[in-house]
Formats: structure tokens, sequence, C-alpha cells
């Protein structure tokens, strides 16, 4: 028989389970520096809005609670009186970044807008009292790379914050360590009306603040946003706030694919893996709202598809293959092109749905994978179903079904020989072996179907032998030989082969339904049987029918057999008109018509 491979319901045992062959996966459950130039250190009490006063060096301790719960061990921030740190907050009260802060003129802080994106709920906590207190409103336009935001209620002290004059020079405060640089060359490189863009060096890239006359004249925000930024216009007003904390999250985050995204990511472990796996699916089609470089990178989309892959794996592992397969969506593929998500996707149809579906799935998906690599992964993926679908309607026996995935195989895979082969073992199916010859031999095969190729032109030689002959199948090795005779055209009777039988004999109990009477002057015979000498009644049968072969006019002994009273024996009347060609190991017996 081909060589397939059986599909099952068990959970434990895959469907398709080659991954020695890597086409499709197993069911198994699824696999988580010093600053150099010119520094000055200051120390001293708050005097008006100058900064250079309140600075000093930080010492090593635990932070407070609201700047790290994690109870790790890290540098405490500055002892800057004014600064602090901005916490973001998803809708779930996840914290989801933060940002080192110094409270400005009006109680401003400055925000890059990469840091703000998803957050529904910002809170700045200050260093040096520990209070917390929400934003929310502040000075943003789309497409600004910066905001000012407004901290809620009265700023007792602030910095002040002055536009930056070109002409003077910059120093900069680090907000890590407090540490002050002077002079520090920057290049403009664009002005975006309230905020002028800087090409900064290396070593004012953490987070920090740009200083003239001891006040904040811009920012730098570390990994947040590279380069510098620059204030370049008055101190905002009261009557210029004109964005809030929902209207950003609207414009920047919401409605847009990682929005969905991050819903999905929040969903807990007690959430059944197709509700889960349904949220990060949704996302897929939701149009993206942020540029790659905008991103977090827990939803970038390589990520977001390793968790989809992730859940997929876990639900055909604990037998879900149905439900995974019911929301299969080929359109899924046309937005994300992830080969090894087919592959999971391909063997859940495969398993609840059959190969024929299976085969339609990868069909309707192949279009999206153009690329050299994966069209020809698809195209492997594709023949293995083929010869998966075919092997186990040959196994089921069923030609019919056979014929036709036979046919669509060969309008999409007509070159591939063992598809070929299937052909010829359909035809051997149907015991037609002019068929199979012919398409045995139109074709050349791989030294590796060498040994397949011999064993069906073995079978087509053993039919052509039956062609015009009765072939009995029997058990092989089996003492005794059953087969089923149509007598005198009435009924059919199970008989024994016995070549050891001068005549065929019939149950003595059936001669009515084969419209045989006896009386006393029917001929009688002592008969020699295995339990020694039996008297039998001598009949006539007007015929006996075995393979569509019929003999005609025989005698016959009416007696019952042994333990076997409904039961006759083909004895060498019968036998002789045939050339008779046993073969007990292959159990077949062929009577060959005299």
């Amino acid at each position: 028989m081909f060589f397939f491979f059986q599909q099952s319901s068990s959970p434990e045992s895959p469907v398709l389970n080659v991954s020695e062959k890597g086409i499709l996966p197993e069911k198994k459950l699824p696999e988580d520096s010093s600053v150099n130039g010119k520094v000055g250190e200051v120390s001293g009490a708050v005097q008006g809005n100058n900064i250079g006063s309140i600075l000093s060096v930080p010492e090593a301790t635990k932070v407070l609670p609201f700047f790290g719960s994690d109870n790790k061990q890290e540098m405490a921030p500055p002892k800057i009186p004014l600064a602090g740190e901005v916490r973001m907050y998803d809708q779930h009260g996840n914290e989801i970044a933060s940002v080192k802060s110094l409270v400005l003129s009006g109680g401003f802080v400055a925000l890059p807008r990469r840091a703000c994106l998803g957050a529904v709920d910002w809170q700045f906590g200050a260093y040096s009292d520990r209070k917390v207190r929400p934003i929310r409103d502040g000075i943003w336009r789309a497409g600004d790379e910066v905001g000012l935001w407004r901290i809620a209620g009265n700023a007792k002290e602030s910095i002040a914050l002055t536009p930056w004059d070109s002409a003077m020079a910059l120093s900069w405060l680090s907000l890590q360590s407090g540490r002050v640089i002077a002079e520090v060359a920057v290049r403009v490189e664009m002005n975006q009306g309230d905020i002028v863009s800087l090409a900064i060096p290396e070593e004012v890239a953490s987070p920090g603040v740009f200083l003239q006359n001891g006040n904040v004249v811009g920012w730098t925000f570390g990994e947040w946003l590279g380069g510098g930024y620059l204030w370049n216009r008055a101190v905002p007003r009261e009557n210029e706030l004109h964005s809030d904390v929902p209207m950003f999250y609207a414009a920047t985050f919401a409605g847009g694919r990682e929005e969905q995204f991050a819903r999905a990511i929040l969903m807990d472990e007690e959430t059944p893996a197709f509700e889960r796996l349904q949220a990060f699916l949704k996302g897929i089609y939701l149009p993206a709202k942020l540029l790659r470089e905008d991103t977090p990178e827990r939803l970038y989309i390589e990520n977001i598809m390793a968790d989809i892959r992730y859940l997929a794996q876990l639900m055909r592992y604990h037998g879900e293959a149905a439900k995974l397969a019911s929301f299969a969506d080929p359109g899924v593929f046309s937005v994300v092109a992830d080969m090894e998500l087919l592959k999971i996707t391909v063997a859940a149809v495969s398993e609840s749905s059959g190969y024929e579906q299976a085969v339609l799935f990868v069909e309707n998906v192949r279009e999206y994978f153009p690329a050299v690599p994966d069209a020809a992964e698809i195209s492997v993926m594709h023949l293995y179903l083929y010869k998966a679908w075919i092997g186990h309607v040959l196994d089921e026996k069923d030609a019919d079904a056979g014929w036709y995935v036979y046919m669509k195989s060969m309008d999409v895979f007509p070159d591939d020989p063992e598809l070929h082969l299937a052909g010829v073992e359909l035809a051997l199916l149907e015991n037609d072996w002019k068929t199979a010859e012919t398409l045995l031999y139109q074709r050349d095969y791989p030294g590796t179907l060498r040994q397949r190729i011999d064993m069906l032109a073995a079978r087509i030689s053993e039919l052509k032998k039956e062609e015009g002959s009765v072939v009995v199948r029997f058990p092989a090795g089996a003492s005794r030989i059953p087969v089923v005779a149509h007598v005198n055209g009435r009924k059919d009777i199970d008989f024994l082969v016995d070549t050891g039988a001068t005549l065929v004999t019939v149950p003595v109990s059936l001669l009515g339904a084969l419209g045989i009477e006896i009386d006393n002057d029917t001929p009688r015979r002592m008969v020699a049987t295995a339990g020694g000498l039996k008297e039998a009644w001598e009949v006539n049968l007007s015929s006996i029918e075995l393979g569509g072969w019929i003999v005609y006019d025989l005698k016959a002994m009416a007696m019952d057999i042994p333990y076997h009273s409904q039961t006759g024996l083909l004895g060498l009347n019968f036998l002789e008109k045939f050339r008779m060609d046993l073969n007990t190991e292959k159990g077949i017996l062929l009577l060959e018509p005299l």
C-alpha cells in the first residue's frame, strides 16, 4: 500500500506527524558609561527659578515604590528637588513607560510622544516628596515629537522654561546622574515651530535638560527619542492648552492594530486560548496607527505572530483543532504571510475537516506567499497533502474517491512520480491490470522507487494470470479453503475445496432448497469420511456456479459433514474441470477452465 499517513481524531496522535520532513508541525506543547567633557557639581538650596544651585550627586539606594515596585537595587534618582518621573499606564492599569522629567514653569513637563503611546493614565511622581499627581492636558499637535504636558494642581516650585538663545552656549544636566556638561556642541537639524530639533553628541544622549543662564531651554530623552529638542518660543499660558490625554490617545492609538494587540496581550492565562487568539486575529485586520520606529517592541508584528503561533499550537495540543479551523481565515495570510502559522493552521484543518479541506486552504493562500523560499515551501506542503489524501482513500479502498483525488493532483503536479504510482495502485484496486500496466510504464522513475515499482509490476502479472480464471482467496497458510457456490440456480451454499473427495457433497438439510427430493428409490452409498463410513444419497445437480464459471450436470452425495452440517465439499468431479494453481503462502487458488 502507498506510504502515506493515517488520519486520527486522537489528541495524542498527530494527524500529520512528519516533523522530521519539516512539512507540518507535530502536535506538541509549544515552547519566553562615564560622561566625557566638562563636569560641574553644585550644591545648595533652591534659589528662585535658577537650577544651578539645586544639584547634588546621587547615592546608591533602593528606589522609591513609585519609581520601581520590583524591589531591584538600582541607582536612586538624582537629588534634584523638582525632578521626578512620569509613569504611563494602559487601560488595565499596567505600567508601559517611564520618563524622567523636570517640573517647568506653569507645572509643565516635556514628554516624547513615543513614550505616551497607548497610555490612558499619566502620573508624575516627584523624587523630593514622593507625591504622585496626574497629568491631564497640555500643548501637543498631531505630528509633534515632543509635547508640554501640565501636572494637575498648582506647582509650588518649578524651574523656568525660557526660549533658546542661539547666541549663547548650551550646557546639559543629566536627569540620571545629576551631572552637568558645559558648552555642549550641537547642530540644528530642523525648526518645527515651537521646537527645534538637534543633532547631539553621544555624551548627552541620555535623559536630561539643556540649560542657559540656569533656565531650561530644551531636553534629551534617551532611548525614547534620539537627538535633542530646544524650546523656541515664550512660556505657554493657560489658554494655550489645546490637547488632553484622551485626545492624544484617540489621535495616536485608539482604533488601530496596536491597541487591539495590546488588549490581546493583557488577556490573562485563564482566558480560553481561542478567545485570546481571536483577539489577536482581530488586530491583524485593523490598520496600523504607528510607524515601526514608534511601535513598542512588544507590539512588533513579529512578536505578535509568535503569540498567535503559540496559541494556535496550544489549541491543537489540547484537541481543539476543529475550533481552530473554524475561524482559520485565509485572509489572515494576505496581511501577514507567516509560514509557521500556516503549517499549524493547515494541520488543524486536516485534523478536523480532512485532507480535501486542507488542500483547498493551501490553494486559497498560496498567492499570499510569492517569495521564492515561501512559494517553494508552499508547493512542498501542497504536494504532501495530495499524497496524504490519496493515500488515505487508497487505505479506505475507495476507488471512486481515489480517482477524483488523482485527477485533481495531476492538474497541479503532473510530473510527480509518487502521485503517478498512486494512479497505478488505483487501477489495481479495481483489478484493471491493463490500465495499471499502461500507467506504470508511461514514464521513468527515480531509483528510490524501484522496490515499489517491482511490487506493482508483480501485482500486475498476478492479475494477468488471474484473468480468465476463477480466483479463490483464503487466509494465507490456512489448511482449509472455503468458497461459496451457487447450486442449481437456486441457492448459495458454503463449500470446502477438497481434492480428496471424489464427488461433490451437499448438506441433506438443504436438498429441499435445491429442489431435490429423496425417497426409498433414491440410490444410497457408503462413503468413507474422517469419522468412518457414512451412508449418503446419490443425487444429481443441474449446475454449480463459482466465480462466474458454471459446471453442469454433476453427481453429488447428499450427506452432512461432521461439525459442518450446513457445508458441502467441492470434490474432484467439479475440480477436474479446471487447471488448479494453489499458493497457500499467498492464500490464492486459481481455477483455470479447461
